[in-house]
């Protein structure tokens, strides 16, 4: 029988003292939960503890849930971001060996590029580039570098070169998907849209989860190729965002948007069979209207074989649209 080794610390090893685990339990949990506010306050009872076996640990988790609030959550944050720089570079001195060090100097480097300290940020992505060469927060790194040196219109082809650098030297998918998109960005940016598309194909077909995951980049990408009449891969995208089981604000707009981007590349029997379980799912939805003239007019275009069904179909038209350009199409 194997010896019960009980609770781990940060590093793996076996830890003693046990009064605090409930807590940093809890405090795991929140930030699985995405409740960044409840982590830092949970952590921040830990930490009060000095003697605290998961003093660090604790420290980390809070350093986790700032960076997400401060830069990742898409909102207005009061987080103070020279409190992430003292509590990381605290962390380091008191951890200097540990495995977590290529993260904590991430969101050292990657706060003052976006602060715009770029000295102080290339300092410690060059460490984590010079040591910590293939882990996957040295890549991070790099990619937050790129965005940086992206702002000079100078060095945007040395910050695409960059962002390939980490795309095509890296196993990890979710940083390869992270690197595909920004290049996406950048190349819709400078209106190269077939570029964007070949490099955004790479996530729709290897990475589907991270569509899902970043579902409003992914919409709004979906919608810039629509624009540009790139309707394949459009369509792709939206049918994955579609497919989410996640919670969806946009589903209704999503859903008016794939009926109608079938209906522009040309396939209007697919397009009518959208428009109309459309209707059936979202008899009250904010697109009724548009996705109900849509389907008439596409009722002229479908392959209707019945002769009488057709002629009514064109009766309808008629006398509901006497004066579109659809009356002329219908005669």
């Amino acid at each position: 029988e194997l010896p019960f080794v009980g609770s781990l610390d940060l590093d793996g090893l076996p830890i003693t003292q046990k009064s605090d685990a409930f807590e940093m339990n809890h405090v795991r949990e929140a930030y699985n939960n995405k409740k960044y506010e409840r982590v830092i306050n949970l952590s921040d009872k830990l930490i009060a503890e000095k003697n605290s076996a998961y003093f660090e640990e604790a420290k980390l988790y809070k350093l986790r849930a700032m960076d997400t609030l401060a830069w990742e959550s898409g909102e207005e944050s009061d987080i103070d971001k020279d409190e992430i720089l003292e509590l990381a570079q605290e962390w380091i001195e008191e951890n200097p060996s540990s495995k977590h060090l290529p993260e904590v100097l991430m969101y050292i480097s990657k706060t003052y590029y976006k602060l715009g300290h770029t000295g102080k940020g290339d300092e410690y992505s060059n460490i984590l580039n010079e040591e910590f060469y293939d882990d996957k927060f040295n890549k991070l790194a790099q990619l937050h570098k790129a965005d940086r040196v992206y702002q000079n219109r100078k060095r945007r082809a040395e910050a695409l070169k960059i962002y390939k650098d980490v795309l095509y030297k890296t196993d990890d998918l979710m940083i390869a998907s992270l690197a595909a998109a920004k290049i996406t960005k950048r190349y819709l940016d400078m209106g190269k849209v077939d570029l964007a598309e070949d490099f955004y194909k790479k996530i729709v077909d290897a990475n589907e989860p991270y569509l899902k995951e970043n579902l409003k980049e992914s919409y709004e990408f979906a919608k810039q190729f629509a624009k540009a009449e790139k309707y394949d891969i459009a369509i792709q995208i939206i049918g994955v965002l579609i497919s989410s089981n996640s919670k969806n604000k946009h589903i209704d707009e999503m859903r008016k948007d794939i009926g109608y981007w079938y209906e522009l590349s040309g396939n209007k029997d697919g397009a009518f069979g959208l428009y109309r379980q459309y209707l059936e799912d979202y008899p009250n939805g904010d697109y009724v209207g548009f996705v109900q003239s849509r389907l008439d007019k596409t009722l002229l275009d479908i392959n209707e074989k019945n002769a009488t069904k057709k002629m009514e179909n064109i009766d309808n038209i008629l006398a509901k649209y006497p004066n579109d350009p659809i009356y002329k199409k219908a005669l």
